[in-house]
């Protein structure tokens, strides 16, 4: 028998517990164990006393600590008291599963380290994409293939946001609204809408796929507060959709990773990723590239990445990672040339576009809406980021603009 022990008894909480005994018959005859909740820690017994589990809730995680219990599930979210659950539990020779992309993001690497010193498992394929099983991909089945590349929609709140804005033609305000009345966004939406939250993740895959430690810190983060009904009316002019893209580029001297909203094709396998949905594409170095695609948020979706780990636990007792140690250096823009979609608008003149136009000398511009003469809005080619962002910011200096926005285009 193998005694489990939960840490947290929310929406996730609940869904694993529910997964474990929907499932024990299976995985008693799939394979040859029985999983038992041992203990359900949360901050308020008397909350719960009408469960039926009730015997089973503790308000003390030293009850869990000294129990004989085999793995330790996290799923109270946050970095504090977490980060010290988690860390106890693997010096006392505990497997740890955690859907905490906050504190893997964080400390990811000296929980490894310590999973390793102390011959147990740390698993959290939940804290990146729900229900899509990339990271045990990565793990295992990609191990022997060099990503090159990452770029996925690692953010079901902010997909959901951004299709209910193209689709329905409505503002950032009223999407946010629709997303929260769903039950798609929290009431403090700032992680997600800001970036962060796929920035976290993005970490943790590029940590395990390009054996790189990148920080939050170092990456470009840029969320879709900013978006308005223009933004999504010209993406839809020309074929596109705005996306907010997770994205690491391992160049031969640097690597530069970002979260920011991109112009993608209207009908490729970006664009026809809508609503919560979540998708991860890796470019590896020998097989080309790879899709995983799925419901990356919710209760169910996220209870069964838990449940997921829990059954590679049993199919691999002792499997430690090493913890990766390369620290790669950090290019702030993106490298080599690019398309652009490039927004520049003006509060108080109309836009001199022949100021404008003597600065951008390099690469090919194409003006795609021009109708107010506040807000010009073109296509450029063949220029790098660097190049870019330099010429709006002389163009901002010298007041020819107020405003601007570009977006890559992938």
């Amino acid at each position: 028998m193998t005694s489990v022990a939960l840490l947290g008894y929310g929406t996730v909480g609940s869904g694993v517990f529910d997964l474990i005994e929907k499932n024990s018959k299976n995985t008693l005859q799939s394979y040859d164990e029985f999983i038992n909740v041992s203990h359900v820690l949360v901050k308020n017994i008397r909350k719960h006393q009408d469960n039926k589990h009730y015997g089973l809730f503790t308000d003390s995680y030293e009850d869990v600590l000294k129990s004989d219990c085999d793995i330790v599930i996290e799923v109270m979210g946050g970095i504090h008291p977490a980060y010290e659950y988690i860390k106890s539990a693997l010096m006392a020779r505990k497997h740890v599963i955690t859907a905490n992309k906050d504190l893997i993001a964080e400390h990811g690497e000296e929980l490894m380290t310590l999973a390793n010193k102390y011959h147990v498992t740390l698993n959290y394929e939940a804290s990146v994409g729900g229900s899509i099983p990339v990271l045990k991909t990565i793990k295992e089945s990609l191990a022997a293939h060099p990503v090159k590349s990452i770029t996925g929609i690692l953010n079901g709140t902010t997909n959901y946001i951004l299709s209910k804005m193209y689709n329905e033609n409505i503002s950032y305000d009223v999407a946010l609204k629709a997303a929260q009345d769903a039950g798609f966004a929290e009431a403090d939406p700032s992680s997600d809408v800001l970036g962060f939250d796929a920035a976290r993740k993005l970490s943790i895959l590029t940590h395990l796929s390009m054996n790189s430690v990148l920080k939050v810190k170092d990456i470009l983060i840029d969320g879709i507060t900013n978006l308005d009904e223009k933004d999504m009316a010209i993406a839809k002019k020309l074929g596109y959709k705005i996306k907010l893209i997770g994205k690491s580029i391992q160049y031969d001297h640097c690597l530069h990773a970002f979260v920011k909203p991109v112009y993608v094709q209207a009908n490729s396998m970006l664009g026809l990723i809508d609503n919560e949905y979540n998708t991860v594409q890796m470019d590896l170095d020998t097989i080309g590239e790879m899709t995983f695609s799925g419901k990356g948020a919710g209760k169910h979706p996220t209870a069964s990445a838990i449940y997921g780990d829990i059954l590679d636990i049993l199919l691999n007792e002792k499997k430690v990672l090493e913890p990766a140690t390369k620290r790669p250096k950090i290019c702030h823009y993106a490298q080599g040339k690019h398309e652009w979609l490039v927004r520049l608008y003006s509060l108080n003149q109309p836009i001199n576009l022949e100021k404008i136009l003597k600065f951008f000398t390099d690469g090919n511009m194409e003006i795609k809406d021009f109708e107010n003469p506040n807000d010009l809005s073109f296509t450029i080619k063949g220029i790098s980021e660097s190049t870019l962002f330099e010429i709006i910011q002389k163009l901002q200096n010298l007041n020819i603009i107020s405003v601007s926005k570009y977006f890559m285009i992938l």
